[in-house]
């Protein structure tokens, strides 16, 4: 056996839906979430049963320890 050092990579999506004020474009909207939507928005937790997650594992450091 060896030891060899990896880097874990993990990628997390989820797809919440809020209101906006209506006459935004979806530019403005945007613009709108990131600076005033309620923290809930970004809680990946409150959206579990929309979140996505990618898990890759690489080898970083093929010498042994």
């Amino acid at each position: 056996m060896r030891k060899v050092q990896i880097k874990v990579t993990q990628t997390d999506t989820w797809w919440p839906v809020i209101e906006v004020p209506e006459l935004m474009t979806d530019e403005e909207a945007e613009e709108w979430v990131n600076a005033e939507a309620p923290d809930e928005v970004f809680d990946l937790y409150r959206h579990k049963d929309t979140l996505e997650t990618i898990t890759d594992a690489e080898v970083q450091d093929l010498q042994s320890f």
